[in-house]
């Protein structure tokens, strides 16, 4: 399956490339999958991580659901922060596959996903 074979749910930089977090839902599972543009050329898309949300969240009950938002991704880490709807702010590290909770919050809290502006961005930029 490629980027294109799933839903889109947060692009933006880490480490000086482009980032596309997608979903996507099968038979028994919901996975969160990090693409990284390695090749602006060739506009070549990498896997870079998969994590299911029984492994973000550790709950039966939230694989068949999008209960959780991506939020952001750490400008200088393979960080990714997911907002789990109605309960806690929690951070994904890509490295070490560490889910820790940032921050637990009140009931009725509204995210706002933040969304670097990228239109001057050197990642976007083609070389020629």
């Amino acid at each position: 399956m490629g980027i294109l074979g799933s839903e889109p749910a947060f692009v933006g930089q880490s480490q000086g490339r482009l980032c596309c977090i997608s979903e996507h839902r099968d038979h028994n599972s919901t996975q969160i999958t990090i693409w990284v543009l390695e090749d602006y050329e060739k506009e070549e898309w990498v896997m870079k991580d998969r994590v299911s949300s029984f492994q973000l969240f550790g709950s039966v009950k939230w694989l068949f659901h999008f209960d959780y938002i991506v939020v952001a991704i750490h400008p200088d880490r393979n960080l990714i922060f997911i907002y789990h709807r109605g309960q806690k702010l929690i951070s994904y590290n890509m490295d070490n596959k560490e889910v820790h909770t940032v921050s637990a919050l009140v009931e009725g809290y509204e995210w706002t996903p933040y969304v670097p502006y990228l239109s001057e961005s050197p990642v976007l930029s083609k070389k020629h």
